[in-house]
């Protein structure tokens, strides 16, 4: 036995593409959870799913050795690898 209505599965459709905030309002709606709803637009084909959030990335100890040596106009740098990250930032930071 399902949960969903003919007129329930229409509305669905008719809200196509179905994101993340549409099915928060459908299920409001039908007195579903959320996750039900999503599940009913899979099912039907007709959600939309939400793109990804970029990851920043954190830079390595070696990258930011790069940076200050850049900074310092090619000064060789090799023993500040040793350093922690959150130093080498600073440096980073007050330099430029």
């Amino acid at each position: 036995m399902s949960n969903y209505t003919n007129a329930m599965v229409k509305r669905i459709k008719d809200s196509s593409p179905v994101t993340r905030k549409v099915a928060e309002n459908l299920a409001s709606e039908f007195g579903l959870s959320v996750r039900s709803v999503i599940s009913k637009a899979v099912l039907l084909k007709v959600y939309e799913k939400p793109e990804k959030v970029a990851v920043i990335t954190k830079s390595t100890k070696k990258d930011l050795v790069a940076a200050i040596e850049n900074s310092l106009q090619g000064e060789s740098l090799e023993g500040l690898e040793g350093a922690t990250s959150r130093s080498l930032a600073a440096l980073l930071m007050s330099i430029q």
